[in-house]
């Protein structure tokens, strides 16, 4: 019988049969059943990031319009600090959100806020989960934080506890954390109750590896010199230094090697067969559209904002409005709500990102208030019911009606440059 793993099949016979035993334990075999057996992908979210320009493309938008969100943290209403405003001096336990004064000797790798909070995005978008290490000072008071990779983080559990905290591993190094002294964020786990759920790289990561694929496939058609895959075909029974001849020859030409035109001379009739296909007739610009749309779908980001060739400006506007209120601010409350339970609220300080101010929204939201005010001219909603449609607070008075202005024309009086009904014209 065959082996586990072997890739022979051994048979047994007698007068009246001929056993081969079972196939399934066949290498050979599993060959033919490898998507069962064999990884879900052959590259990593963080593998494809760096290859595919679709998906490299997208997570970087995202990233960087998070970071773009503008942003103040307040004690009580007093705002303490804002995102554009460099000249305020931070309270002493928040000065690692600032970038370092000019000739302060610091940490050079030291990261800012606004650059932490890119990377949130970041490690949210290739792993669904993004986390902060803290570094102290001599005196154990906080003074900064620092990205942690999120390969580098294990969850530590217990079946009746939960989550106890996190175990960092670097090299051969295991370092435990305790729960509630290393920020993290999640993405939501429709599978399981603790720990991170999928990220979008990772939902896109089948596209995103077919358009790899198709890329290397393209590359290693030209690298042996645009032939298809070939099988050379050779009658009779060549010695075997012939046969090592045409394949260095072979090898040669498809590696455009200067000596591939040499003539070769063999004792044999050879026969190329085409076994492949060339890149045109494999209809892969269809293909690499509709896996452009899967990976824009899964990151969220629309194929407007990634590719504007194709796209009319109301179209562009719309993909832009839809780009920030259904992707990047549901982010932002995520990651403010994180910020706030671990890192400012310990600290009496709130964190708030300030969406109104992008140039997005307040576009929108000025062409939002020209059409409320229309209505409230003409009656159709009261004063306090057009500041609730733009997040005002309401005002005194402001709940009657405004009577619609009617032109008043008396009897005989021209309306228009028209003479009333009935009357002669002048």
């Amino acid at each position: 019988m065959a082996g586990s793993g072997s890739p022979f099949v051994f048979a047994t016979a007698s007068t009246k049969s001929v056993n081969l035993g079972p196939i399934s334990g066949l290498r050979e075999w599993n060959f033919w059943q490898r998507d069962a057996i064999r990884e879900q992908h052959a590259i990593t979210p963080s593998q494809a990031y760096s290859r595919v320009p679709w998906l490299y493309r997208a997570v970087m938008l995202r990233s960087n319009s998070v970071g773009d969100v503008p942003w103040v943290i307040l004690h009580g209403k007093t705002e303490i600090l804002t995102s554009e405003d460099d000249e305020t001096a931070p309270p002493a336990e928040l000065t690692w959100v600032r970038p370092p004064p000019v000739g302060r000797n610091v940490d050079p790798t030291r990261a800012t806020l606004g650059e932490l909070l890119r990377l949130i995005e970041l490690d949210l978008c290739l792993s669904g989960k993004a986390y902060w290490l803290t570094d102290a000072n001599r005196l154990g008071k906080r003074k900064s934080y620092r990205r942690a990779l999120p390969s580098t983080i294990a969850l530590d559990t217990d079946p009746d506890v939960g989550l106890k905290g996190f175990i960092r591993t670097v090299g051969d190094k295991e370092t435990p954390i305790l729960l509630g002294t290393m920020p993290f964020w999640w993405l939501p786990n429709p599978d399981a109750e603790i720990g991170p759920g999928p990220s979008p790289a990772s939902v896109a990561l089948r596209a995103a590896g077919l358009m790899h694929n198709i890329d290397e496939f393209s590359t290693g058609f030209f690298d042996r010199g645009a032939i298809n895959t070939t099988i050379l075909s050779v009658e009779g029974n060549p010695q075997d230094s012939e046969l090592r001849k045409l394949e260095t020859w072979w090898k040669r030409l498809l590696r455009g090697n200067k000596r591939a035109h040499e003539t070769v001379a063999l004792r044999a009739s050879i026969k190329p067969v085409v076994v492949g296909q060339p890149p045109k007739d494999l209809a892969m610009v269809e293909l690499t559209d509709a896996k452009r749309i899967e990976i824009s779908v899964a990151l969220g980001v629309p194929q407007g904002i990634l590719d504007d060739q194709h796209v009319n400006r109301a179209t562009a506007e719309q993909s832009e409005w839809n780009y920030w209120t259904l992707t990047i601010l549901p982010d932002c409350e995520l990651i403010e709500t994180g910020l706030n339970r671990q890192v400012f609220a310990p600290l009496g300080y709130e964190f708030r990102f300030q969406p109104q101010k992008l140039e997005a929204i307040r576009r929108r939201k000025d062409a939002k208030a020209l059409e409320l005010l229309s209505a409230v001219i003409g009656g159709g909603i009261t004063q306090n019911e057009f500041r609730n449609g733009l997040g005002l607070e309401p005002m005194p008075g402001g709940d009657e009606l405004r009577v619609a202005p009617v032109a008043q024309v008396s009897a005989g009086e021209r309306v228009g440059g028209l003479p009333r009904a009935g009357s002669a014209a002048a």
